[in-house]
């Protein structure tokens, strides 16, 4: 027999690379090259230390959507090689609140909601604008509109409120640019000036003495309290509290700690539980790791009823959300068991 020729091995044109953090993650990104030119595009997912199997199968299920994402882009080149029709094309005769709810549909459920309000705000400013049409001049007019319309909820919308749903937007911006519908993203184009801008707001929160008081406030919303408590020794946000699951309690270095995966990073974190927050576990129903540990409803309805116990507690005199515990900085505090007192 002859010799079999060997095929010569064909160069991915796009390639999983990885980047060494500075917490011991790993940044994924995919390196293009194409025509002499090597672009790289940092996808915003982590590999993190595989200290356990949990660990492990989220490193798995992150390389599973990595790997969908790199054989799309391979795709989306061999297209544009063969002069096919650009899927963008299309893209760019979407209505730009339709795009604004497919960029929506990727954000968590905390975060879509604020989306979902703007496209509200949109349908009633411009509900034909395609995404192409969304220049500087739409930018520059919906920025007027968002300083004169009247709230969904609200009689006229705060700057810091305006401020928010202009981030939103420049979002979708810019995922347009990534798309490549769009060249550029329009609200670069608009002088600083011209813009909203944040105004400081005093946020309140309990003193010690407050907290001991609600401690020992009967309500019927005791899991509300509990959950509130607890974000308040914790200083976690109410989405993590919410979605937060037995098997993220574990001991290291006899040491009780709290490993999560925050809902608006992403990224994992490690908190070492004070006694006041294990003490609110103790005697809670456990039945399986995966069991949620607090039954909460959505985060209007949880505030709804934390301000009723706020009340029946005789704090009257300030706004109390959930928000609120985030600001409370009790790492400092517990230490010194004030609480306990």
């Amino acid at each position: 027999m002859g010799n079999i020729k060997k095929h010569p091995k064909v160069k991915e044109p796009v390639r999983i690379r990885f980047k060494d953090m500075k917490n011991g993650n790993k940044s994924i990104f995919l390196d293009t090259y194409l025509n002499g030119t090597r672009q790289k595009d940092y996808l915003k997912l982590y590999l993190i230390p595989e200290k356990t199997p949990l660990d492990k199968e989220q490193n798995r299920q992150t390389l599973e959507i990595v790997k969908t994402i790199q054989s799309q882009r391979i795709v989306d080149l061999q297209k544009a090689e063969h002069g096919l029709s650009n899927t963008s094309n299309k893209k760019q005769k979407m209505l730009l609140v339709d795009y604004i709810q497919h960029v929506a549909g990727s954000k968590n459920p905390q975060t879509k909601r604020s989306y979902d309000t703007l496209v509200l705000f949109v349908q009633d400013f411009a509900p034909n604008t395609t995404i192409k049409q969304a220049d500087k001049k739409f930018c520059l007019d919906f920025i007027d509109y968002l300083k004169n319309t009247a709230g969904i909820k609200t009689a006229q919308l705060s700057a810091n409120t305006q401020v928010c749903y202009l981030r939103k937007l420049k979002v979708v911006f810019k995922r347009a640019v990534e798309d490549e519908i769009i060249p550029k993203n329009p609200l670069d184009t608009i002088n600083k000036e011209l813009k909203p801008k944040n105004t400081s707001t005093e946020i309140p929160f309990l003193t010690i003495d407050e907290v001991k008081t609600l401690i020992g406030t009967k309500t019927p919303f005791d899991e509300i309290k509990t959950a509130y408590l607890f974000s308040c020794y914790t200083g976690l946000r109410f989405s993590d509290v919410k979605g937060l699951t037995w098997e993220r309690i574990r001991e290291v270095n006899n040491e009780t700690m709290l490993i999560y995966i925050q809902q608006k990073t992403k990224k994992q974190e490690y908190l070492p539980l004070a006694k006041p927050a294990l003490d609110l576990l103790a005697g809670r129903k456990r039945t399986k790791d995966n069991d949620l540990i607090f039954d909460l409803p959505l985060n209007n309805k949880a505030n709804e009823r934390l301000k009723r116990i706020v009340a029946e507690a005789g704090i009257d005199d300030k706004k109390v959300t959930f928000h609120t515990a985030r600001h409370m900085n009790f790492s400092f505090r517990l230490k010194t068991s004030k609480l306990q007192e």
